[in-house]
Protein backbone atom coordinates (compact mmCIF):
# COMPACT_ATOMS: atom_id res chain seq x y z
CA UNK A 1 0.00 0.00 0.00
CA UNK A 2 1.40 3.62 -1.06
CA UNK A 3 1.61 6.49 0.78
CA UNK A 4 -0.93 7.70 -2.31
CA UNK A 5 -3.34 5.18 -1.36
CA UNK A 6 -3.60 5.22 2.18
CA UNK A 7 -3.91 9.51 1.67
CA UNK A 8 -6.96 8.52 -0.54
CA UNK A 9 -8.40 5.74 1.69
CA UNK A 10 -8.53 8.19 4.75
CA UNK A 11 -10.32 10.64 2.50
CA UNK A 12 -12.96 8.34 1.31
CA UNK A 13 -13.72 6.67 5.01
CA UNK A 14 -14.03 9.60 7.71
CA UNK A 15 -13.49 7.76 10.86
CA UNK A 16 -10.26 5.87 8.89
CA UNK A 17 -8.33 8.95 10.78
CA UNK A 18 -10.10 8.45 13.83
CA UNK A 19 -8.61 5.19 13.71
CA UNK A 20 -5.29 6.34 12.81
CA UNK A 21 -5.20 8.99 15.64
CA UNK A 22 -6.09 6.44 18.11
CA UNK A 23 -3.87 4.42 17.63
CA UNK A 24 -0.91 7.26 17.13
CA UNK A 25 -2.22 8.35 20.98
CA UNK A 26 -1.94 4.60 21.86
CA UNK A 27 1.25 4.11 20.97
CA UNK A 28 2.61 7.39 22.51
CA UNK A 29 0.65 6.00 26.11
CA UNK A 30 2.77 2.87 25.65
CA UNK A 31 6.09 4.51 24.87
CA UNK A 32 5.54 7.64 27.92
CA UNK A 33 4.85 4.46 30.40
CA UNK A 34 8.26 2.64 29.65
CA UNK A 35 10.17 6.40 29.42
CA UNK A 36 8.39 7.39 32.77
CA UNK A 37 9.30 4.16 34.84
CA UNK A 38 13.47 4.03 34.31
CA UNK A 39 13.22 7.33 35.45
CA UNK A 40 12.21 6.25 38.95
CA UNK A 41 7.98 7.12 38.05
CA UNK A 42 6.06 4.34 39.58
CA UNK A 43 3.64 3.56 36.49
CA UNK A 44 0.59 2.56 37.58
CA UNK A 45 1.23 0.37 40.55
CA UNK A 46 -1.66 0.62 43.55
CA UNK A 47 0.19 1.14 46.63
CA UNK A 48 -0.54 -1.43 49.71
CA UNK A 49 -3.24 -0.87 52.10
CA UNK A 50 -3.34 -1.96 55.95
CA UNK A 51 0.52 -1.59 56.49
CA UNK A 52 3.83 -2.64 54.90
CA UNK A 53 3.79 -6.41 54.59
CA UNK A 54 6.41 -8.35 57.28
CA UNK A 55 10.05 -7.84 56.29
CA UNK A 56 11.52 -11.14 57.85
CA UNK A 57 11.15 -13.74 60.49
CA UNK A 58 10.87 -13.02 63.84
CA UNK A 59 10.69 -15.69 66.34
CA UNK A 60 8.27 -14.76 69.27
CA UNK A 61 9.46 -16.98 71.40
CA UNK A 62 10.62 -20.86 72.08
CA UNK A 63 9.03 -23.87 74.03
CA UNK A 64 10.92 -26.96 73.58
CA UNK A 65 8.56 -29.93 76.31
CA UNK A 66 11.35 -32.70 77.58
CA UNK A 67 9.30 -35.63 76.74
CA UNK A 68 10.49 -38.79 79.22
CA UNK A 69 10.44 -42.19 77.54
CA UNK A 70 10.72 -43.83 80.80
CA UNK A 71 9.27 -41.86 83.61
CA UNK A 72 5.62 -41.83 84.57
CA UNK A 73 3.91 -39.09 83.78
CA UNK A 74 3.42 -38.19 87.13
CA UNK A 75 6.34 -37.79 87.77
CA UNK A 76 8.11 -34.15 88.26
CA UNK A 77 10.47 -32.68 85.29
CA UNK A 78 13.86 -33.08 86.11
CA UNK A 79 15.32 -31.53 82.92
CA UNK A 80 14.74 -27.49 82.96
CA UNK A 81 15.42 -25.26 80.30
CA UNK A 82 16.22 -22.05 81.03
CA UNK A 83 15.29 -18.94 79.88
CA UNK A 84 17.44 -16.77 78.07
CA UNK A 85 16.00 -13.58 77.63
CA UNK A 86 16.45 -12.69 74.47
CA UNK A 87 12.78 -12.98 72.26
CA UNK A 88 11.53 -11.68 70.27
CA UNK A 89 14.19 -12.06 68.05
CA UNK A 90 14.53 -10.79 64.54
CA UNK A 91 16.26 -13.66 62.09
CA UNK A 92 18.02 -12.13 59.21
CA UNK A 93 19.19 -14.72 56.39
CA UNK A 94 17.85 -18.38 56.04
CA UNK A 95 18.92 -20.05 59.28
CA UNK A 96 19.31 -19.77 62.63
CA UNK A 97 21.11 -20.77 65.40
CA UNK A 98 19.45 -21.33 69.22
CA UNK A 99 21.43 -21.87 72.13
CA UNK A 100 19.39 -24.51 74.26
CA UNK A 101 20.76 -24.38 78.14
CA UNK A 102 19.47 -27.30 80.14
CA UNK A 103 19.82 -28.10 84.04
CA UNK A 104 19.20 -31.24 85.20
CA UNK A 105 17.66 -31.38 88.83
CA UNK A 106 17.78 -34.31 89.54
CA UNK A 107 20.51 -36.80 91.86
CA UNK A 108 20.98 -39.16 88.85
CA UNK A 109 21.91 -38.44 84.78
CA UNK A 110 19.74 -38.31 81.50
CA UNK A 111 20.58 -39.38 78.73
CA UNK A 112 19.57 -36.71 76.20
CA UNK A 113 18.43 -38.88 72.88
CA UNK A 114 17.18 -36.09 70.16
CA UNK A 115 15.87 -32.60 69.83
CA UNK A 116 12.66 -32.65 67.45
CA UNK A 117 11.51 -29.09 66.08
CA UNK A 118 8.24 -28.67 64.85
CA UNK A 119 6.92 -27.13 61.60
CA UNK A 120 7.69 -24.54 59.64
CA UNK A 121 11.22 -24.57 61.32
CA UNK A 122 13.70 -27.95 60.09
CA UNK A 123 16.13 -28.86 62.40
CA UNK A 124 19.83 -28.76 60.46
CA UNK A 125 21.83 -30.18 63.33
CA UNK A 126 22.26 -30.29 66.99
CA UNK A 127 25.41 -30.11 68.81
CA UNK A 128 26.72 -31.51 70.77
CA UNK A 129 26.08 -35.28 69.12
CA UNK A 130 23.09 -37.06 70.45
CA UNK A 131 22.25 -39.29 72.54
CA UNK A 132 23.77 -36.73 75.27
CA UNK A 133 24.54 -38.03 78.94
CA UNK A 134 23.49 -35.14 81.23
CA UNK A 135 25.04 -35.15 84.77
CA UNK A 136 23.05 -34.76 88.18
CA UNK A 137 23.00 -31.10 89.40
CA UNK A 138 24.59 -29.92 85.41
CA UNK A 139 24.09 -27.89 83.16
CA UNK A 140 24.69 -27.55 79.33
CA UNK A 141 24.19 -25.71 76.22
CA UNK A 142 22.78 -27.25 72.91
CA UNK A 143 23.49 -24.71 69.46
CA UNK A 144 20.51 -25.94 67.47
CA UNK A 145 20.67 -25.14 63.99
CA UNK A 146 17.38 -24.88 62.02
CA UNK A 147 16.46 -23.67 58.38
CA UNK A 148 13.23 -20.65 59.29
CA UNK A 149 9.85 -20.04 57.41
CA UNK A 150 10.53 -18.85 53.90
CA UNK A 151 7.44 -16.64 54.71
CA UNK A 152 8.09 -13.74 56.44
CA UNK A 153 6.10 -13.15 60.17
CA UNK A 154 6.19 -13.68 63.42
CA UNK A 155 6.72 -17.75 64.90
CA UNK A 156 6.79 -19.44 68.11
CA UNK A 157 9.69 -22.24 67.84
CA UNK A 158 8.27 -25.52 69.63
CA UNK A 159 9.21 -28.60 69.87
CA UNK A 160 10.31 -31.15 72.31
CA UNK A 161 14.35 -32.58 73.62
CA UNK A 162 13.74 -35.95 74.25
CA UNK A 163 15.35 -37.59 77.16
CA UNK A 164 15.28 -41.26 79.31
Amino acid sequence: MSLRSLRRALRQTPPGWLVAAIACLAILLVLGVIWYRPFGGSGFEIPPTGGPPPSAVVIEDVDLIAQYETHNLSDTSYLVETDCGCFPVTVNGSTYDYLLNIADNDTIAHNITGVAIDAPFVLLSVSPTLPYVLGADRTTTFSIEMEVPIAFGDYDLTGAVNTT
